[in-house]
C-alpha cells in the first residue's frame, strides 16, 4: 500500500560546504530548521544576489520500519534551488539534480537499512551556474536558495503509479469525455499483468469508472489509458469552480488521486478570450514566487493566501505565473477558488 509522509520538520542545516555532513558521525554543529527553508534570511530590499549564492548542507534522520521491507522507498523533493546531490548514510544516490523549479524523486530503497534510523543528507548548490537555467544569459529575477518546498518520504509496491495526466473533450456538449493517462512503473525483473481502475467522484458519489488490464515489461514503465465517456458533469466557472476527484487504483492497492475541472479556454479570431464559450475580459497581473526575508521559501498557508489576495483583494481573474512552475499549493488553490 502506498504511504506518503511529510518530512518537513527536524532538519539540520549548515551554510557551509562541509563534505563530512553526508556521514552520520560528523561532529560539527548544525542549526535545526524546518522546511520550506531559505539558505539565508534576507533584508526586505537592497541586497546582492551573492548573499544567497553559496553551497549549503541539509540533513535529517529518517526511520525506515522493518515492515516496509519488500516495498520501494522514495524521497520526493518539490523544489531545491538550484542544484542538489542526495546522500543516504554517506552514499550518493544517483547524479546531481540540476534545476530548482521542478520536483524530483530519488529511489533510496537500495541505500537504506530497514528497521533502523538512516541519515538523509542533501548538498545544495545555490550559486549561479551557466549550465542550469535561468542562468547562462540575461536574468531579470532572483532565484534565492535552499530546500524551499516540501519534502516527502514515499513507500510503494514494486508496481506503482508514477503520475496522472487528464484530457477533457466535448466540453460544451451536454455529455463530456475525460481521457486519463496513468504512468505505471514495474520495478520487478519479471513481466507483470495487473488490473487497474479509474474512478471519478463528485464528493462521495461515484459518477464514472473504467477498469482495464495492464501488461508491464520487466523494469519498464507503461502508459495506461482510461476513457471516461458521456459524463454528466458541471463546468468549472470563475464564480463556481467545480472540481471532481479522480483516482486511479491498482489491483495491488496502490492509489494515486488528483482533482480535475471541466472547462474550455480559448482566444478566438475576434481577439477575445472565451471561457466555456462565453467572452471574458481578463484582468490580471504577473506573479513571482518570492517574498521579503524568506525568498522563495513560502509555506502552503502563505501560497494559498497569495491566491486569495490576487482574486479577492485585487479583483483579478487571471495570473501570469512568471517564467517557471510555481508552488502546487498556489496552483491548486487558484483552481479551488476560481
Amino acid at each position: 500500500m502506498r504511504q506518503v509522509l511529510n518530512i518537513n520538520t527536524d532538519w539540520q542545516f549548515t551554510p557551509r560546504d562541509e563534505p563530512l555532513a553526508q556521514f552520520p558521525n560528523s561532529s560539527f554543529e548544525f542549526e535545526r530548521v524546518s522546511l520550506p527553508h531559505s539558505n539565508a534570511v534576507l533584508p526586505h530590499n537592497n541586497f546582492s544576489e551573492r548573499d544567497y549564492c553559496f553551497v549549503s548542507w541539509y540533513r535529517r534522520e529518517i526511520l525506515i520500519p522493518l515492515e516496509a521491507r519488500g516495498q520501494r522507498v522514495f524521497v520526493d523533493f518539490d523544489g531545491v534551488m538550484i542544484a542538489s546531490q542526495v546522500f543516504v548514510n554517506g552514499v550518493a544516490v544517483r547524479a546531481e539534480h540540476r534545476g530548482g523549479f521542478t520536483p524530483f524523486s530519488r529511489d533510496i530503497t537500495d541505500f537504506v537499512r530497514f528497521g533502523a534510523t538512516n541519515l538523509l543528507s542533501v548538498r545544495v548548490d545555490s550559486t549561479e551556474r551557466a549550465d542550469i537555467p535561468p542562468f547562462g544569459g540575461l536574468v531579470d529575477f532572483l532565484t534565492f536558495g535552499g530546500i524551499y518546498r516540501d519534502v516527502f518520504l514515499r513507500f510503494t509496491d514494486d508496481v506503482f503509479i508514477q503520475n496522472l495526466a487528464t484530457f477533457s473533450s466535448q466540453i460544451l456538449e451536454s455529455k463530456k469525455n475525460l481521457v486519463v493517462n496513468a504512468r505505471v512503473v514495474n520495478t520487478n525483473q519479471a513481466p507483470t499483468t495487473i488490473m487497474a481502475q479509474a474512478n471519478l467522484w463528485d464528493g462521495d458519489t461515484l459518477i464514472a469508472s473504467q477498469k482495464i488490464q495492464i501488461t508491464l515489461e520487466p523494469g519498464r514503465d507503461t502508459e495506461a489509458c482510461f476513457q471516461l465517456q458521456n459524463l454528466n458533469v458541471e463546468l468549472w466557472e470563475l464564480e463556481h469552480p467545480k472540481l471532481y476527484k479522480l483516482e486511479v487504483e491498482m489491483q495491488n492497492g496502490d492509489v494515486l488521486a488528483t482533482q480535475v475541472g471541466f472547462r474550455s479556454a480559448e482566444f478566438r479570431e475576434d481577439g477575445a478570450f472565451y471561457l466555456n464559450g462565453k467572452a471574458l475580459k481578463l484582468r490580471g497581473l504577473n506573479r513571482h514566487q518570492s517574498f521579503p526575508y524568506i525568498g522563495m521559501a513560502a509555506p502552503a498557508r502563505l501560497q494559498r493566501k497569495d491566491a486569495e489576495i490576487i482574486k479577492y483583494d485585487l479583483g483579478c481573474n487571471i495570473v501570469r505565473t512568471s517564467h517557471y512552475p510555481q508552488s502546487p499549493h498556489f496552483l491548486d488553490h487558484c483552481d479551488a477558488i476560481g
